[in-house]
């Protein structure tokens, strides 16, 4: 299925409170919010979805109006609506127009007619007929919805009602709603209970503008949940957790009043972390997704766009347009020290996902570092001296057939860093043990003879359906009852034995906790790796990989991928300097490119993968971005239902 992640935001958009955002099928994005302090003037930024990062183009006050809690929603044609409160208890709304990257705001009114318009924290949804869904607190804690129709520059209210099954039975209780409606007429609104728990309504509006509310129910804990809801009937709602300084996301699905979350990355949660802060909003609307929230201890807001698409068969959804292309010029999401997402291996921790949801979640080039355990395999990380434990291989292995038994996609596994392992025995079992688990999937006729893997393209990589390519780096082959080239040689660019690998890759860490000096720094370091190596490179990653020719150290071998080591080290406590270098990822690498030698980034090689949107930025540097194909748009219906009999 098609899902979002949202990751960690990477530089502040703008400072102020409470933002809302919005977007369209243009991926033209509106947010708005009211200013820090103690003004309450309303300002908006415009922008748009390019790649996967936002573009912010547009930025004023909102005619320099004053208000509270605002929400915004966008249409197709880029006719914004927005709605807040006065502070009085009153509810006003503006209309404009999104146009040549800024919004001309026109119209502005109180919501509602027969001067009941009494409110506050109000949410506004719009659909592309100009049906305008408005759900408010009435002030005590009482849910109550407006539905209008854009005509020019105002909104014509002609519908109002509670939001309960049965309005003769009054309005359901509730704090902070937000509401979506989409071009089928579905309407989910979410809310807080102001006691911590998270509740919904679908409901599908009426012909004659009023809403009939058909499903209710708790669906988390927390606060300040905001919703969007696709044509498609997918769902992506965001929330402030239990603890008052993390944000969350779900992902759903709305079929008639039936809504079913998916717990799509299988973590038995389908609430997941994504960023640190408070008071998220989030839209969505054919190809992508946005959210912006703000800091948890400052006035700064932050903003992510998501890209919607399957991470769990990319490929496969992708093959029309990757099909031709050979290993050494896609872009794979990769994980560094893949294994290393046990709590109990908190001092080595380096993912939070295990490998079968890191799978889901799009990764596609897995670090695994091996060692004998008493006899049994298990994946650790080490420096030769102290050892810290990872899983069983055999757990990996098994999360691994477990996703290739739905899935026809390439995963590359990279065994190295093989520790105790003594003897040729040893390795013999080691290599049975991979090659029983994954013996289904693993293609050692493919590519065919005189073809480098490196050169074969995704199309014939993925004959006849699926292909895990294992590697490995050890000097020992695998036994004679292992088919021949279903386990093949990894080599770095900088050994002498190059030549001898299935597989060459440039892979040079920065070996520093310094973003900075990461990304760009100029001094000149040994590129070794994890092996003796004569030549001295850049320290930063993009200095290297605009040196990178596609040649190995000896001069004639081809070296078939560059690995992007988008990594910080510290001595332990991985993930705060994960964060930084994750949030990075996409703004540095938001559009394709290949270097002057004609070679491309391969390997996105990031800790706590899901943060960085790895597989939203190889989607750009694959040059998928624009040929994503977003669901198809459900038309309006002719005439929307009627509404049904109240049943006292």
């Amino acid at each position: 299925m098609n899902n979002v992640f949202f990751g960690i935001a990477n530089d502040r958009y703008d400072t102020g409170d409470d933002p809302a955002v919005a977007i369209n099928r243009s991926n033209q994005v509106v947010e708005v919010h009211e200013s820090d302090g103690w003004f309450t003037t309303l300002w908006y930024n415009c922008g748009h979805v390019v790649g996967s990062e936002i573009t912010w183009t547009g930025h004023g006050t909102i005619n320099d109006d004053d208000g509270h809690h605002p929400s915004v929603a966008v249409n197709d044609s880029g006719v914004v609506v927005e709605a807040h409160d006065s502070g009085d208890v009153t509810l006003w709304y503006w209309v404009g127009q999104v146009k040549d990257g800024d919004v001309t705001w026109s119209g502005h009114d109180k919501i509602g007619y027969s001067g009941d318009n009494g409110g506050i924290t109000p949410g506004i949804a719009i659909d592309n007929a100009g049906h305008v869904v408005e759900v408010h607190d009435s002030g005590i804690g009482e849910l109550w919805y407006w539905v209008g129709q854009v005509k020019d520059d105002s909104i014509n209210w002609t519908g109002h009602g509670p939001v309960n099954f049965n309005p003769d039975d009054g309005p359901d209780d509730g704090y902070n709603p937000s509401v979506a409606i989409n071009a089928s007429g579905q309407v989910l609104e979410v809310h807080e209970s102001g006691l911590g728990d998270l509740w919904y309504w679908a409901g599908q509006l009426n012909a004659d503008n009023t809403i009939t509310w058909t499903a209710h129910g708790q669906y988390d804990s927390g606060t300040r949940p905001t919703v969007a809801l696709g044509d498609d009937g997918f769902v992506v709602e965001t929330h402030t957790g239990s603890g008052g300084s993390s944000v969350y996301q779900r992902l759903g699905q709305l079929v008639g009043s039936t809504l079913t979350w998916t717990d799509w990355l299988q973590t038995g949660n389908p609430s997941h972390y994504f960023d640190d802060g408070v008071a998220p909003s989030v839209a969505f609307r054919g190809g992508a997704a946005v959210q912006v929230h703000t800091s948890e201890w400052s006035s700064d807001l932050f903003a992510t766009a998501s890209l919607y698409f399957d991470r769990a068969s990319w490929m496969q959804q992708y093959l029309a347009v990757l099909g031709a292309t050979p290993l050494n010029r896609l872009v794979l999401p990769a994980s560094h020290d893949a294994a290393m997402y046990p709590e109990s291996a908190l001092a080595g921790k380096t993912q939070d996902l295990d490998v079968g949801s890191q799978l889901r979640d799009g990764v596609r080039w897995f670090d695994l570092r091996p060692a004998d355990k008493d006899g049994t395999f298990y994946l650790y990380h080490g420096n030769g001296t102290v050892t810290i434990w990872g899983p069983p291989l055999s757990d990996v292995l098994a999360q691994i057939a477990g996703f290739m038994q739905g899935h026809a996609e390439l995963v590359l596994l990279k065994f190295s860093h093989f520790q105790d392992f003594t003897s040729q025995s040893v390795y013999d079992a080691f290599f049975k043990q991979v090659y029983e688990a994954l013996s289904t999937w693993i293609r050692p006729g493919i590519p065919s003879a005189g073809t480098r893997l490196g050169a074969a393209t995704l199309s014939k990589l993925l004959e006849p359906g699926g292909n895990c390519v294992v590697l490995q780096d050890s000097t020992y082959s695998p036994p004679s009852t292992i088919p021949a080239g279903a386990i093949r040689r990894y080599r770095d660019w900088c050994d002498s034995d190059a030549d001898t690998g299935d597989l060459t890759v440039f892979d040079v860490y920065s070996n520093t906790i310094d973003l900075g000096t990461m990304i760009a720094g100029t001094d000149l370091v040994p590129g070794n790796g994890n092996r003796a190596c004569p030549v001295v490179v850049p320290q930063g990653q993009l200095l290297r990989f605009a040196e990178f020719t596609g040649i190995c150290r000896d001069g004639k071998t081809p070296c078939d991928l560059f690995l992007l080591s988008w990594t910080l080290t510290p001595v332990t406590a991985v993930w705060p300097f994960s964060r930084e270098a994750n949030a990075s990822l996409g703004p540095q690498l938001a559009s394709e490119g290949a270097n002057a030698y004609g070679s491309v980034a391969n390997l996105l090689y990031t800790d706590y993968v899901e943060y960085a949107r790895s597989a939203d930025v190889a989607l750009v540097r694959n040059g998928c971005a624009s040929a994503a194909a977003p669901p198809v748009a459900v038309p309006l219906p002719a005439e929307l239902p009627q509404p049904a009999p109240v049943v006292s």
